[in-house]
């Protein structure tokens, strides 16, 4: 089954290129790592997945549909803060279950437990890392086809990131969705990764499917992101 595609996707900015002629198909059961410097364009190509953005020319389907069409399906934890300053983690359970029909108050609860979640502060009172948690907990508590994480780990503990990678591992129901995870940590996240999409300046320039085992693994995930990125040819 095919989650999403990417059919000669191009994005504008006024005059400048957020992405340029790409061409993916996201099938279920897979945790990509979308990968990349910065500007590279990878959170250009996340909002499009989400429907936050629409292509300049080419197009963007999820589930078969505009992805404006099967928001439902797609959650996306971005760089903004969804999280008002004087919310406790009740009132982000709270918020979510009025918002979206498939956030599942309990999982919620699990998670905010097995990832420390403070119980007794307030959102602008919890420390950078304790954020991050509890924006990845409410993505991870919905039932979604596809799951967007923009930088979830960036400028975090390396605790906050042990317990984040270890929520989106054993959380993941592989039978029904697939992740695309951008991240600058790659030496952690690699071991989640079953696929990855290398962008360098708004282009797709390297889609590498990871093998099942480490062990079978010819070509190491941040060696190849290091080759890539150190080439001097253009994209």
């Amino acid at each position: 089954m095919m989650i999403a595609t990417l059919n000669n996707v191009t994005k504008f900015y006024e005059n400048t290129e957020g992405v340029s002629d790409l061409f993916a198909s996201i099938p279920k059961g897979q945790i990509i790592g979308l990968l990349g410097a910065n500007g590279s364009g990878k959170t250009t190509t996340l909002k499009l997945l989400a429907g936050l953005l629409r292509p300049t020319a080419g197009s963007v389907s999820v589930l078969g549909q505009s992805p404006e069409n099967s928001r439902a399906e797609i959650a996306l934890l971005s760089d903004l803060d969804s999280v008002l300053p004087w919310m406790d983690h009740r009132n982000v359970k709270f918020l979510n279950t009025g918002l979206f029909d498939n956030f599942n108050p309990a999982k919620y609860d699990e998670l905010v437990d097995k990832m420390d979640i403070p119980k007794d502060k307030m959102y602008k009172h919890m420390s950078r890392g304790q954020k991050a948690r509890i924006k990845l907990a409410s993505v991870l508590a919905r039932r979604c086809s596809l799951i967007l994480l923009d930088e979830p780990l960036s400028g975090i503990d390396l605790i906050s990131r042990e317990k984040m990678l270890e929520m989106i591992s054993s959380n993941w129901e592989k039978e029904k969705s697939s992740i695309i995870l951008s991240t600058h940590e790659i030496l952690e996240a690699k071991k989640l990764f079953n696929r990855v999409m290398i962008l360098k300046e708004g282009k797709l320039i390297k889609d590498h499917l990871c093998n099942e085992t480490v062990e079978a693994e010819e070509t190491d995930v941040l060696q190849l992101y290091r080759d890539v990125l150190k080439s001097n040819t253009s994209p």
